[in-house]
């Protein structure tokens, strides 16, 4: 799940390196980011209803925001 912000944020590694990093970030923590992920069964639902017109334009875009702040701020109880 926090591959694609580790990368950002360090360039330099490997996707290997960056998926082991993400691994050992989400340990601890993957009931509760599954938990976020379910919480937008609602709002998924509704997005396939409305043609992905409310996913596009209002579901995906927050739930990008938020997983990047999950990242913020695992990153900061790793360092």
């Amino acid at each position: 799940m926090l591959v694609p912000y580790i990368l950002i944020d360090e360039p330099e590694l490997t996707p290997m390196e960056a998926i082991k990093k993400s691994c050992a970030m989400m340990k601890g923590h993957k009931l509760q980011t599954f938990m976020f992920d379910l919480s937008y069964i609602g709002w998924m639902i509704l997005s396939l209803i409305t043609f992905r017109i409310v996913g596009v334009f209002y579901v995906e875009p927050y739930r990008r925001c938020a997983r990047a702040a999950i990242y913020i701020e695992l990153r900061k109880n790793n360092n």
